[in-house]
Parts: C-alpha cells; sequence; structure tokens
C-alpha cells in the first residue's frame, strides 16, 4: 500500500476497533457517520448549525427531515425508505448530539435525555 493508503487503512482500522469496543459494529458505526453528514448537508441548506442550538422547537426541522429521508430525497441509497429506517436517522442525529453535549433534539425546548 502506498503512504494514503496506509494512513487511510490505519485510521480506518482505529475507528472500527473503538466501535467495537463501544459496542458499536462497523457497519453501525458507518451508518451513523453517513447519516450524520446527511443531517449536516440538509441543516446547511437550511442555514443552521447541525446542533440547531438557535432553534427553540427542533421537532418540525427533525419532521421535516423525517419526511425527506422517507421519500428519498435525504436517504443514504437515494430512495423511499420504510418508517423504522427514518427512525434510526432521526435517533442518530440525536445521539450524536448528546454525545458532543448538546440537548436531545427530539425534545421540545430545552430538555435534555
Amino acid at each position: 500500500m502506498d503512504p494514503e493508503q496506509t494512513d487511510r487503512f490505519l485510521r480506518d482500522l482505529g475507528a472500527a476497533k473503538r466501535a467495537i469496543a463501544a459496542g458499536v459494529s462497523v457497519g453501525r458505526a458507518k451508518s451513523a457517520e453517513t447519516i450524520w453528514d446527511i443531517w449536516q448537508g440538509y441543516c446547511s441548506k437550511l442555514g443552521l448549525d447541525p446542533l440547531v442550538e438557535a432553534v427553540q422547537d427542533k421537532v418540525p426541522i427533525l419532521q421535516v427531515f423525517a419526511q425527506r429521508v422517507r421519500t428519498g430525497e435525504l436517504a443514504a441509497g437515494g430512495n423511499p425508505i420504510l418508517a423504522r429506517s427514518v427512525e434510526d436517522y432521526i435517533r442518530h442525529v440525536a445521539q450524536t448530539s448528546l454525545s458532543v453535549g448538546s440537548n436531545d433534539p427530539r425534545k421540545r425546548g430545552s430538555q435534555a435525555e
């Protein structure tokens, strides 16, 4: 492997080991990362930071995100997806927000989980 590929491989290996140590499968960790990237793009187009801290009631922001995921507009594969998968998208967004010390965006107001 060339040095760039070696660095990328070692970085991904480290991420995989951290995910496994945290009790999360590598595929699940990668899915969460992909969903967060989609969420960041969605928020950017709305002119919001991804933690949507400036918005008091985040639920409508999440509802539109969920609708666009459901129709495939924001789904990773670009195809309409089932309700349970939409729940995964919302859960990943909330868990990422909580992991950096922000409030749970699924809760109205400033209630943390």
